[in-house]
């Protein structure tokens, strides 16, 4: 269980984290935002929260592939007797 010692441990690793899926997010949101304007354009009752969603659940999937990826590494690490 997380208590505030192992928090504040693993703070650097947490904050390195958070840095990486920001990073992986951003681009999705940035485009979206893009999109959504050209769609105004175009139409003019363009649904900006169903754009929002979208850019949310592909920036979330993509950072769940991240961890996943992660975990999968570093599971194939542990197996063969390397600590990552």
């Amino acid at each position: 269980m997380a208590d505030l010692n192992f928090l504040l441990s693993e703070a650097f690793f947490i904050l390195l984290f958070a840095i990486v899926l920001t990073v992986m997010v951003f681009p999705f949101v940035f485009v979206m935002s893009f999109i959504y304007s050209s769609l105004v354009q175009k139409y003019k009752k363009t649904p900006r929260i169903f754009l929002m969603i979208l850019a949310t659940f592909i920036g979330c999937l993509a950072a769940a592939m991240f961890i996943e990826l992660y975990l999968g590494v570093s599971q194939i690490l542990f197996l063969l007797g390397k600590t990552p």
